[in-house]
């Protein structure tokens, strides 16, 4: 057990060492070549995978004894990884995350068999924003260590650069094209995009087309807001509506109301005179008589 953690605790990249440099596109899949197994080798018990994600993480198992090590890596992706049969390590719907330096290694009876082999692998994102007429697309590569490739925009084959009617910036590993969206033209420029990545050091090309977002679901996205949009006038007009009926209703019990007590007022003020007039006098006067003083009622 010591010497077996000896032995996966360092990734040391020896100049013995072969390498093999790949790209894959975000959400693809990828076999990472073990190319130090034994070809006639029935079994790949004596592989172990080793995984770096930069030079200033530490290393983890990946794979050992041809078994996949889920204690060290999470299950989200552990269950994105398995051994082929030629012990090389597959990966099912790559991420960012993916992006490091693999290494395969053979121990046999406690001893390293031959040399490591590494693997670096790169992974492309791209993605489409549009802000008003103007539509970008972005294309970017996700790489371990420096960037040493070349990434840039082609347009049916050919470099966008090529054509006035496209703008471009480029970053480190990065690349984005912007173009505007004339209204009634049914020509859809993101369906003839295509990143290409180079690696400088090899100068192996890859390409990767853009698929475009279908039409139907971008006209589905955009009726959205205007359902709801609707949804909301309707609620708003009868919420007036209600309102208005409300204030309406107010305004004429108020105003019935008000009349009913200035009837109510005016007869008890013909009564208060009639009584006056009569002989039993149900009035009395205070102050020697004097009308202007205060009333006691019986």
């Amino acid at each position: 057990m010591f010497l077996f953690l000896t032995l996966m605790l360092q990734l040391t990249v020896t100049e013995t060492g072969q390498f093999t440099f790949l790209t894959v596109s975000d959400g693809g899949h990828v076999a990472l070549p073990c190319k130090n197994a034994k070809a006639l080798k029935r079994t790949c018990d004596s592989t172990f995978w080793l995984f770096s994600g930069s030079a200033r993480t530490e290393t983890v198992p990946l794979v050992v004894s041809g078994e996949t090590d889920r204690t060290q890596i999470s299950k989200s992706k552990s269950d994105r990884l398995s051994v082929a049969k030629n012990c090389s390590l597959l990966i099912e719907k790559v991420a960012v995350e993916d992006v490091g330096m693999y290494g395969c290694r053979q121990i046999r009876s406690g001893q390293q068999d031959g040399d490591d082999v590494y693997v670096h692998l790169s992974v492309v994102t791209m993605s489409q924003c549009t802000d008003g007429d103007a539509v970008t697309l972005n294309c970017s590569l996700s790489t371990y260590g420096h960037c040493r490739h070349t990434v840039k925009w082609l347009y049916d084959g050919k470099d966008v650069d090529e054509d006035n009617r496209l703008t471009t910036s480029q970053a480190d590993c990065s690349v984005a094209v912007t173009w505007l969206e004339l209204r009634g033209n049914d020509t859809r420029w993101d369906s003839g995009f295509q990143c290409e990545v180079t690696d400088d050091s090899t100068g192996a090309v890859r390409r990767f087309p853009f698929t475009p977002q279908p039409s139907g679901e971008e006209t589905a996205k955009s009726s959205t807001p205007a359902e709801d949009t609707t949804s909301t006038g309707w609620l708003r007009l009868v919420i007036v509506s209600a309102g208005l009926i409300t204030l309406v209703v107010v305004v004429v019990t108020v105003d019935i109301w008000s009349r009913t007590k200035g009837n109510k007022t005016l007869m008890d003020k013909n009564t208060v005179d009639i009584d006056e007039d009569e002989d039993e006098g149900s009035v009395e006067y205070e102050n020697d008589g004097d009308p202007s003083a205060s009333v006691r009622f019986h």
